[in-house]
């Protein structure tokens, strides 16, 4: 996912991920979640934001070796010597070019660059699991949208089992979709 999310960090934060779904793919859910990774982090490591986001990048585990091995706090001297991987070492200056970019792109160089509008969405409660070709069908757009809006989502339809699933459908499509929805038979929804 976005974020890079391994599967048991992921189970900390209640995302999913088995053969329906892998919510590490859903940008808001894992932002979300990786925002709460980040403030125990921070609070783990005392504060300290290099720490954090080593940790974030290494594990918290690694970092607490590190540590321990080094006799230091400073994420610094750890990089300078050999108890960080070479990946974790080079994260945070990483990070922080790209936080110095972002904060004047015209100085970076970035002046014409073409900024995508927000995806709009609404979401509908689906309450038993169908295929996402009946919901493009009663939203009048193509299947890919509909896919495209729900990347968590890996296979054809929403998670079998799931009671009132989440589904993100295109804005201005959720009342005809529930109205098409609440007509069709239980047993046509899903194949």
């Amino acid at each position: 996912g976005p974020w890079q999310f391994i599967e048991s960090t992921a189970r900390l934060y209640d995302m999913k991920n088995d053969w329906w779904q892998d919510q590490r793919c859903d940008i808001e859910l894992a932002t979300h979640a990786a925002a709460q990774h980040l403030k125990y982090l921070h609070k783990r490591f005392d504060g300290d934001w290099y720490l954090a986001v080593a940790a974030y990048n290494a594990g918290g585990g690694k970092v607490r070796k590190a540590i321990r091995k080094s006799g230091s706090r400073d994420f610094w001297s750890l990089a300078d010597g050999k108890v960080l991987r070479e990946e974790t070492k080079n994260y945070i200056p990483k990070l922080i070019a790209a936080l110095r970019v972002v904060k004047d792109l015209d100085a970076s160089g970035f002046t014409d660059l073409e900024v995508d509008e927000p995806l709009d969405y609404e979401v509908v409660s689906i309450p038993s699991s169908t295929d996402l070709e009946v919901v493009a069908r009663f939203c009048d757009v193509n299947y890919s949208t509909i896919k495209a809006l729900n990347p968590s989502l890996k296979c054809w339809s929403t998670p079998p089992g799931v009671n009132d699933y989440q589904l993100k459908v295109p804005a201005g499509t959720g009342d005809q979709f529930q109205l098409l929805y609440a007509e069709l038979p239980k047993d046509q929804r899903a194949r």
